[in-house]
């Protein structure tokens, strides 16, 4: 298993996937996403420290658990 982590800082308010993916974890909250590409590939997207503890409607969750997402 290799473990990779990087920084991105956003220029606008929209996350766009980083590759064509099966949406396999989706929190309710809107902050974590894991996206499994057809390659096996995971990919684990955590946005904000805290974002889950601000209780505000900062984030708005546009993809489901089992949803296919595609790259940009």
């Amino acid at each position: 298993m290799i473990i990779q982590g990087i920084t991105i800082q956003p220029n606008e308010d929209v996350i766009y996937s980083l590759a064509d993916a099966e949406v396999a974890i989706a929190f309710e909250a809107g902050h974590t996403y894991g996206l499994k590409t057809s390659q096996g590939t995971e990919i684990l997207l955590y946005i904000g420290i805290d974002a889950v503890f601000t209780n505000d409607d900062s984030l708005e969750q546009l993809v489901k658990h089992g949803k296919h997402v595609k790259r940009g």
